[in-house]
């Protein structure tokens, strides 16, 4: 062997020695990514498609409710039943009620009916939802689908079938109907010609120059597809690895932490959530609960806000879910609790006539460390555990031997237990007589319907007396006008809170408020506060 060729015989083993491994390491780091971009197209049509079938079920059970009204079509009563259903369910734009000889819709705005009737889409059967249902022609402004239930029909707006938190930037989203191609609802800067496209060719990935994922509901005529610029970002790594060969060792180290810290972005709502709560994006807002005997502010509800790191608050319908999902839901509770005890936290040590209810979650009622939590964090404010009031939902009240476990703990821990949204859940009299609960919260769809015509009017105080036979308190929520309040007053409702009264309001409007209205006031007619320019609502 020449010297020549054993310096070119070294150089390569030198080179593979020193190249081999960077190489190796570029390329499993690019399949891992390639993976993380498939995870999260994934993870956003499945997260979609689900978010497209609960809004198709609510509008459903829209036309159900209304449906079962029996009277005279489109008199004032059959508005009315439609109306309060619109109200109850809130993916509904309007219902409509069509029999060829009558016409009418809960909506009051013009040409809402007209648009309707004039559609001359064709009505197919959605056999395991047990209605039929159409969506406008693509060209038409203003689009919306159709779910029909005998002569009902629940107009819903296409766009809250995608309507579910974008966790990054790069993600697009859209929906397709899967009878004629068209494009019913996407994300913003999202090409409907690749949702198209992609749609067609399910199944040939390597005839689309980026990563994508289409799901296709079994119970209606709708896929969802979801992509990302995975080209864009493959071509980048090649280049990336072809300029870095020459120099590989030394680059390689910072490739790598350039991958890490890049690969960050696609990690799924678990991190995006266990983020917001590292970085205390969780906060509290306060909606007073006042005396309807006398007018005095007695207390707030604390209601949970997520503010994201461009401002914009989320509110909890749209991430609650996905942290129960997640698991995170615990954390999330945590920092709840200790924002209200920041924020409230002295006031409360100092003015035992002061209390705060706080909503748990299912799973946070069953948990011992939820108590545990709660616990600790009173031991070291001073403050009294009958300050703070436990609310759960029905939903939390499925398994009653449990219940009555936790229920007990809480309330020798000395809690007050109430059931929140009382009458849209699970509940009957002859279970809630077993549970040792102090109150009850009647929703506001019956507070509302109570001074109405409303085929519900009378479920308010048939809760009412409910509770009165049973020896709890009440609370009402979404009072808006005097009236409610009369009416619930005269009925016995002991305490209140709504609109008429304040909107969910920062820690330091909530103060002055309850500083302003901590004693008994009212001999006339109640007046709503001024509003405040940091008002939450």
């Amino acid at each position: 062997m020449t010297r020549l060729r054993l310096w070119l015989f070294m150089f390569g083993v030198v080179a593979l020695g020193v190249c081999g491994p960077v190489a190796l390491t570029a390329w499993v780091s690019h399949e891992f990514a390639e993976q993380q971009y498939r995870q999260r197209v994934e993870q956003f049509t499945t997260l979609a498609l689900a978010r497209a079938e609960l809004v198709a079920r609510d509008a459903i059970d829209a036309a159900r409710q209304a449906a079962q009204f029996q009277g005279q079509p489109c008199s004032d009563a059959h508005l009315a039943a439609m109306r309060e259903a619109d109200l109850q369910h809130r993916y509904t734009r309007q219902i409509v009620y069509l029999d060829g000889r009558h016409a009418c819709s809960s909506s009051a705005v013009p040409d809402a009916l007209r648009r309707v009737a004039d559609n001359a889409g064709t009505w197919i059967d959605l056999p395991l939802l047990e209605v039929a249902y159409r969506a406008d022609a693509p060209e038409v402004p203003f689009a919306s689908l159709q779910f029909r239930v005998g002569h009902h029909i629940t107009v819903v707006d296409p766009q809250f079938l995608a309507d579910i938190i974008p966790l990054d930037d790069s993600t697009r989203l859209g929906m397709i109907d899967t009878r004629t191609g068209s494009v019913l609802a996407a994300w913003a800067d999202t090409n409907p010609s690749i949702l198209t496209r992609a749609w067609r060719l399910q199944g040939e990935q390597g005839n689309l120059d980026r990563q994508f994922d289409v799901k296709t509901s079994p119970v209606m005529p709708i896929a969802v597809v979801a992509y990302e610029p995975f080209g864009e970002i493959s071509e980048a790594w090649r280049q990336l690895l072809y300029t870095t060969m020459p120099v590989a060792v030394g680059i390689s180290a910072l490739a790598t932490w350039l991958l890490l810290r890049w690969g960050r972005r696609f990690h799924g709502p678990e991190y995006v959530l266990r983020d917001a709560i590292r970085r205390k994006e969780f906060f509290a807002v306060y909606q007073p609960v006042m005396s309807l005997a006398d007018g005095r502010c007695i207390g707030a509800e604390a209601l949970i806000r997520w503010r994201l790191p461009d401002g914009k608050v989320v509110m909890p319908d749209r991430f609650v879910p996905m942290a129960e999902t997640v698991g995170v839901m615990h954390a999330i509770t945590q920092c709840m609790l200790e924002n209200i005890i920041e924020d409230l936290g002295g006031q409360l040590a100092s003015d035992r006539a002061l209390h705060v209810s706080v909503n748990l979650a299912p799973d946070d009622f069953r948990s011992r460390e939820t108590l545990q939590s709660i616990n600790a964090l009173l031991a070291r404010t001073g403050i009294d555990a009958r300050q703070i009031w436990i609310e759960v939902t029905e939903r939390g009240f499925v398994d009653d031997a449990e219940c009555r476990e936790t229920i007990a703990a809480f309330r020798e821990a000395g809690h007050p237990i109430y059931i929140d949204d009382f009458g849209t859940g699970y509940s009957s009299l002859a279970y809630l007589h077993d549970l040792d609960i102090d109150g009850l919260k009647i929703d506001k769809a019956f507070v509302e319907s109570m001074t109405t015509e409303a085929p519900t009017k009378n479920v308010g105080p048939h809760i009412i007396e409910m509770a009165k036979a049973l020896g709890v308190r009440m609370v009402a929520e979404g009072i808006e006008t005097e009236p409610q309040r009369l009416a619930l007053r005269q009925q016995g409702v002991q305490y209140g809170q709504g609109w008429l009264f304040g909107k969910p309001m920062a820690i330091k409007d909530f103060l002055t408020f309850w500083r302003d209205n901590r004693t008994a006031t009212q001999a006339a007619p109640y007046t709503a506060p001024p509003s405040s320019a940091t008002m939450t609502s």
